[in-house]
């Protein structure tokens, strides 16, 4: 299925996001032609861009976004299921960067079921020559170079994925997203304090 993307006005080459990585992106879900954990993805959101010293317009509640996603997504493309991957960047218009409008960007990824497990086995293996932090903003999703190499290194290596260690050595996420191992009848998670990311999806079902 070809993705669909929408901007919050014309998207210029010459913004931040392209030019220095000064974005955060969150995913918000669609299953069976409804929003799905909106409010949670909404926080998360806001808590990103917070962290980021993004200046949050007032306009920005869970309100806006459950309309905007029900008007450009579910009504105008009438997606059924998918993970709409939703970009905020900062504009070059402040006096200062924490004074400076931001736009958006998102695309929609459309999918059979966004709560489908793989039906293969995933194979991954742990990579050593690098690490990520595990520090504030570790836990949201900002540009990264250690996914990009990380994910360079997984295909030239026929992997699905790679496990990234923290600075101490310590498990943290896949490039991907978080893992889950499961011990008996136990689900283990690395811990957010490990470098793990912040998901609602993740913590809505474990």
């Amino acid at each position: 299925m070809k993705n669909t993307s929408f901007t919050s006005k014309e998207l210029e080459l010459k913004n931040r996001a392209f030019l220095l990585g000064d974005a955060v992106k969150v995913s918000f879900f669609v299953r069976n032609s409804q929003l799905i954990m909106d409010e949670e993805c909404y926080f998360f959101l806001m808590a990103s861009m917070r962290k980021m010293r993004m200046n949050i317009p007032l306009a920005y509640t869970l309100e806006f976004f459950q309309n905007l996603f029900n008007e450009k997504v579910l009504q105008e493309r009438e997606v059924t299921n998918g993970i709409i991957n939703f970009l905020v960047y900062r504009n070059s218009d402040g006096v200062t960067l924490s004074k400076s409008t931001i736009s958006y960007f998102f695309e929609v990824e459309e999918m059979d079921d966004v709560l489908a497990i793989h039906d293969r086995s995933l194979e991954l293996d742990i990579i050593k020559e690098i690490n990520v932090n595990n520090n504030l903003l570790s836990n949201i999703r900002v540009h990264c170079p250690e996914n990009i190499y990380a994910g360079i290194y997984a295909q030239e290596n026929d992997l699905d994925d790679v496990i990234l260690l923290n600075p101490n050595k310590r498990i943290a996420r896949s490039t991907s997203g978080n893992l889950l191992f499961l011990e008996g009848d136990v689900i283990k998670v690395p811990k957010h304090s490990e470098g793990a990311y912040i998901s609602p999806l993740l913590e809505n079902f474990v």
